[in-house]
């Protein structure tokens, strides 16, 4: 059996008004952390050192066919002078409030827990939800958390972790990655305020917007999961951040 497990903070933001500028970004709390970045330094705006799949098997969890998996964009780069890489995962938003998303494969039993942890640049744990909260819904294994409100400017760093046993919480399979909140053009949101749901997605899509369009994609599939047209936005949409074997 398949579950939703919906983790709601905070009521998320209007998702209908769009728009973006790019700022120069200072290099996230991780990427400091890590000695390799001073050298690369090549994440994407928001990105931090991470793992946008959750491998292995861990304690009571069985082997899967897809992995747990964050519906995010992610940069694969090789160190210099050494055969390891470093993966970025993340990006940029516009909402105050965005929402993230977790595919969790159907091989893992219903007994599951699921927690989210968001920490501010410091490392400081800002929001920290689990699973036994709120009520969970099935729907795909689609999970959706919305984040309390986000300082513009500021990268973030999010954690999502799965326990397979209610009694052994202390080995998850988790995923990682970073968000970082820039400005809303008023002017743009203003041109683009009187299209519909799904060209508003297709804007953020253009424009890399990957954490916000995923939003919009992911509430219309919930909400008409016989339209054609979202499902081949969907498709699209996780075509280009490179997750194509998501059923």
């Amino acid at each position: 059996m398949k579950y939703l497990i919906k983790l709601t903070y905070q009521a998320i933001g209007s998702a209908t008004l769009v728009g973006f500028i790019f700022l120069s970004v200072p290099q996230s709390t991780e990427a400091k952390r890590d000695p390799q970045s001073s050298i690369q330094n090549k994440q994407d705006s928001g990105q931090v050192a991470g793992r946008y799949r959750g491998g292995g098997t861990f304690g009571t969890c069985p082997e899967v066919k897809i992995p747990l998996t964050a519906l995010s964009s992610f940069k694969i780069v090789p160190i210099e002078g050494s055969s390891s890489t470093i993966t970025y995962v993340g990006g940029v938003t516009v909402l105050e409030n965005p929402t993230l998303w977790f595919y969790i494969p159907p091989e893992l039993n219903a007994n599951l827990v699921a927690s989210f942890e968001l920490k501010d640049a410091n490392g400081k744990v800002i929001s920290k939800i689990s699973s036994t909260d709120p009520a969970m819904v099935e729907s795909d294994g689609i999970v959706s958390v919305s984040t309390p409100s986000l300082e513009i400017g500021q990268v973030y760093e999010w954690y999502f972790m799965v326990y397979c046993d209610v009694a052994d919480q202390e080995v998850p399979i988790y995923v990682n990655g970073g968000i970082q909140r820039i400005p809303l053009d008023p002017q743009l949101a203003g041109q683009l305020a009187s299209l519909s749901p799904l060209e508003q997605a297709e804007h953020y899509r253009q424009n890399r917007l990957w954490y916000d369009a995923i939003t919009i994609l992911g509430n219309l599939r919930r909400d008409r999961p016989t339209d054609t047209a979202v499902e081949a936005a969907w498709d699209q949409l996780l075509q280009d951040i490179s997750i194509t074997d998501i059923p």
